[in-house]
């Protein structure tokens, strides 16, 4: 590799391309590609919210891709501290009807309005009102929690690295996708996927009509009647006690304190300052750090890629999640745009912009002498 002394600096940008990984051997490609996408795939498999399907019409692909996309599993973790921090009388039952996302037939829900009503169709509960200490999801947090402080270190040694030199392996492409993982830790101790719900009626679900108005009429198949009412008030003003429940009292209109209280306020503010924060880290890393002076960009493609995804990702990030908790939005465990025709393409592109940055690395990719994988940062000359 030539160092930076021998190599001439444009004064323009330069985007370069090198095939490097054509003697990289089958297996050593199947170990490198798992090492790749452990972090993507243990954000997005112990990150998404449990679906509850309501209506014979499933939800198409794009719908269903928007579950996984890391803003949507981001809010979600902010939404559910907000639900305990605001809870009169945290129980198990709010514990699973905040932890599930519905589907209606038309769009996903997670209000506040869903939380209450979906309390008389839980049939499986968690032992407590918290996740246990030796349990899937508490081994997932630390798991996630590890890798993000991984992705802090490589991040700052990237930080204070010299533009020539080698960087960004490709077995590193997703990690710092890993930094999200600290959003997880508070809402850790309530993130749990151990609650069961009734289906209803065939009758009711042809209708394929699930609205605010149709709650009224569902009806259940299977479950006791003691335990599930034919008729239930979508109001939840006053209803009757429901077995599940863990200290057997009514339910009322609501279980959760106005989202003015001060520690939900709190909340917020702790989200905000940190998201900005994240917002000027991460715009520094994609845009300034890719040659030798501020927005001088001259690297590979493969480099180029990654800024370029992640620089997507923590800005549309940033700047929904900021607008949605100035909106006073937290009260819906389900991103308020996630029905949106916009995020769903947004959630498309983010999508094709991980493709090319995966490709792109895997073609750059190269094994130094000393083992270190990486591209290189400078052109061959």
């Amino acid at each position: 590799m030539l160092s930076s002394n021998t190599t001439s600096i444009p004064s323009h940008n330069h985007i370069y391309f090198r095939y490097q990984s054509h003697s990289i051997t089958f297996a050593e490609w199947i170990k490198l590609v798992t090492v790749c996408l452990a972090p993507l795939i243990t954000h997005v498999a112990f990150g998404y919210g449990t679906p509850v399907i309501l209506s014979q019409r499933r939800p198409n692909l794009l719908d269903r891709l928007t579950q996984f996309n890391p803003i949507t599993i981001v809010w979600r973790y902010y939404a559910i501290v907000n639900r305990r921090i605001r809870a009169y009388d945290w129980d198990r039952i709010d514990m699973v009807t905040s932890n599930a996302i519905f589907w209606d037939g038309n769009r996903w829900d997670g209000s506040e309005q869903l939380m209450l009503q979906s309390r008389q169709w839980v049939t499986k509960l968690p032992q407590q009102s918290r996740v246990d200490w030796l349990s899937s999801s508490m081994l997932a947090t630390v798991a996630m929690t590890a890798q993000g402080i991984g992705a802090v270190v490589l991040l700052v040694q990237s930080l204070g690295t010299d533009w020539t030199v080698a960087s960004w392996g490709f077995p590193d492409i997703f990690n710092y996708l890993a930094v999200l993982s600290f959003s997880r830790l508070p809402a850790s101790l309530w993130l749990s996927d151990e609650g069961g719900f009734e289906a209803m009626n065939r009758q009711t679900l042809a209708s394929n009509e699930l609205t605010s108005e149709s709650l009224d009429s569902w009806m259940y198949s299977t479950a006791p009647a003691a335990y599930c009412p034919l008729k239930t008030n979508a109001r939840m003003e006053l209803s009757e006690p429901n077995t599940f429940h863990d200290f057997q009292r009514p339910i009322f209109r609501s279980r959760l304190r106005p989202s003015t209280a001060f520690a939900a306020r709190l909340w917020a503010v702790c989200c905000i300052l940190g998201w900005i924060g994240g917002l000027v880290i991460g715009i520094y890393a994609s845009t300034v750090c890719l040659g030798p002076r501020p927005f001088l960009i001259i690297t590979q493609l493969s480099t180029l890629c990654i800024s370029l995804y992640y620089l997507t990702l923590f800005l549309c990030a940033g700047i929904i999640i900021i607008c949605y908790i100035l909106k006073d939005h937290a009260g819906n465990t389900v991103l308020p745009c996630m029905n949106t025709t916009w995020y769903k393409w947004l959630n498309v592109v983010m999508i094709l912009l991980a493709l090319l940055m995966f490709i792109t690395s895997a073609l750059e990719m190269t094994i130094l002498p000393n083992g270190k994988i990486t591209t290189y940062t400078i052109p061959p000359l």
